[in-house]
């Protein structure tokens, strides 16, 4: 069996759950224990950058559910409706609003997990069935978090709401309730009073295809603050009161750190999991070794895919490994689509050869990673100019330049006049297009090597090489095993 028989994985975890769970199950890498501290620590909050594989660890946790016997719900959020949000329940300041918000329409969605088990029962006042039933017949409960939303404002829910409160403080002889703060008063203290077998796990997910612009922008990312700090004080308040659940945020890395929350930091410090897949050495990366595990599922033996398929006089270069990465942001959908690119270049048997090498980043650069950017642009500048940005780089014609250089393509031609330059070289380096070059110290950095950095104007701005041959640019071709290539 030769490379192309390898299966190194799809571009989401989604459809690998439809095409061959194994790769989900046997195929996840989870060197540090990630699925543990999901399922028995603290931990609610994974960040990483889009296709850093945060959907893979919620599917991977989804399809333990039987040997486990746990519950698992995944909520995707891309057709939330953020315009509306927070007008259900009232609240004079944003943030509590919001907030209240969150806690409601979590709630709602665990109660719709706990149902499902047999064995849940209420220790106190409340009963269960009766509680369920109230909730069903009266519309109350979604099939997921956007289904919720979608209701919210409809006259019926809200009628439903009122009846369900009338008849609940009536029957049960409850103070007559003020206002709808009192029915989220009542969902709170019936989930904290239900016991059950076993454990139920709410992952919110969706976020990587939130597409947030203009001034929408401001409310999503205050939104999104409501939503980590809501489920953090959810969760903390399952485990004091002996509820079996939890509440799992999945959020992109570039949206996390535009959430500006004084207490956001100190608070999920210690209960964060960081999908971090950046080596300084490639020797020890993990994405190589995500792609061994990936080889030896399909071989049936263990694999040194890069010693057994790529040709020798690249691996004693011992560059090869660096070479291949490199043309990556480090993310396993990067890195996995790379592979997948050479392979169709590649033999049936034996090794492959340089030009086969190249044919395959060539395709990947052109077919996959300038459509990454172009998509990850879209939350950062308006989708009208991203064309705009792929022909102005085109027109530097190089991989290094200086951002005065910029600005003189800009002045000469009269299609890149209303760019704004300095956001839109900021917005490439968010997604990793472009890095910082010093050429003093012949030094490169890049966004994915420290998350928290900035593009900066004093150095030189170069082109990543996942760009280099989608724009035609005129460098000379790269070395794959030097990593001083520019």
């Amino acid at each position: 069996m030769g490379f192309p028989d390898i299966n190194f994985g799809l571009t989401s975890a989604e459809n690998e759950v439809n095409e061959n769970k194994l790769y989900l199950t046997d195929g996840f890498f989870d060197k540090y224990g990630y699925v543990d501290d999901i399922l028995n620590k603290s931990q609610f909050l994974v960040i990483g950058p889009k296709g850093s594989g945060k959907s893979a660890l919620s599917l991977n946790i989804e399809l333990l559910k039987d040997s486990k016997n746990i519950f698992v719900t995944i909520d995707l959020l891309q057709d939330f409706y953020y315009k509306k949000f927070g007008q259900f329940i009232p609240g004079s300041e944003p943030e509590r609003k919001n907030r209240s918000n969150w806690e409601f329409l979590l709630l709602l969605r665990i109660i719709d997990s706990l149902k499902q088990e047999k064995s849940c029962r209420c220790e106190g006042e409340y009963k269960f069935d009766k509680v369920i039933g109230w909730l069903e017949q009266e519309g109350i409960s979604g099939n997921n978090l956007s289904d919720i939303m979608k209701k919210v404002d409809k006259k019926e829910f809200q009628a439903g709401i009122k009846k369900f409160l009338q008849f609940t403080w009536s029957s049960e002889k409850h103070m007559k309730p003020k206002d709808i703060t009192d029915f989220l008063e009542y969902i709170k203290k019936f989930v904290m009073d239900i016991r059950c077998d076993s454990y139920h796990y709410l992952f919110i997910d969706g976020l990587d295809d939130v597409r947030v612009r203009g001034k929408l922008k401001t409310k999503y990312f205050d939104v999104l603050a409501a939503l980590i700090v809501s489920a953090q004080r959810l969760n903390f308040e399952f485990k004091k009161n002996g509820v079996n659940a939890k509440i799992i945020v999945l959020c992109r890395s570039d949206f996390f750190n535009k959430i500006y929350d004084p207490n956001m930091n100190k608070s999920v410090q210690d209960l964060s999991v960081l999908l971090d897949w950046y080596s300084g050495d490639p020797d020890f990366s993990n994405l190589i070794e995500l792609a061994n595990l990936r080889a030896q599922l399909s071989l049936g033996r263990d694999v040194d895919f890069v010693e057994e398929f790529f040709p020798r006089e690249l691996r004693d270069k011992k560059g090869i490994k660096r070479g291949l990465l490199e043309f990556t942001r480090h993310r396993p959908r990067d890195f996995i689509q790379l592979l997948n690119y050479i392979q169709k270049s590649a033999p049936k048997e034996g090794q492959l050869n340089k030009k086969e090498i190249w044919n395959g980043i060539n395709d990947y650069s052109r077919s996959y990673f300038q459509k990454e950017i172009k998509d990850e642009l879209v939350n950062f500048i308006e989708i009208d100019q991203i064309p705009l940005v792929m022909a102005l780089l085109r027109a530097m014609e190089r991989t290094i330049f200086h951002l005065n250089e910029a600005e003189t393509i800009q002045r000469n031609d009269d299609r890149f006049a209303e760019l704004k330059l300095t956001e839109i070289f900021n917005a490439l380096y968010k997604c990793g297009a472009v890095g910082n070059f010093n050429k003093k110290f012949k030094r490169y950095s890049w966004e994915y090597q420290n998350p928290d950095s900035e593009l900066t104007n004093d150095d030189y701005i170069a082109v990543h090489k996942g760009l280099h041959y989608a724009l035609n640019l005129k460098n000379r071709r790269f070395d794959i095993t030097n990593k001083r290539n520019y």
